[in-house]
């Protein structure tokens, strides 16, 4: 799943993100792994891309609100939408 959040078709990205947040939702030991690969879905100019990216780091600031302070600079290209 790791491997196909970087994958340049939209459909199999948002697809790869709505199974990570399943993952983490069943095993959180696995949010560090996934936190350091969603970085780009932020920038995504593809809206079902992205908010599935918005959804799994929701996913994964329920889990851990530590990494609140590493998505707070993308804050503003969020907005942007």
């Amino acid at each position: 799943i790791i491997k196909l959040l970087n994958n340049p078709n939209p459909y199999i990205k948002k697809k790869a993100a709505l199974a990570c947040s399943k993952v983490i939702r069943k095993n959180p030991e696995f949010l560090e792994t996934i936190s350091d690969k969603i970085s780009n879905f932020f920038d995504d100019k593809n809206h079902g891309v992205l908010i599935c990216g918005i959804s799994l780091a929701i996913q994964i600031l329920k889990c851990d609100e530590s990494y609140v302070e590493k998505y707070a600079k993308h804050l503003k290209s969020l907005l942007r939408y």
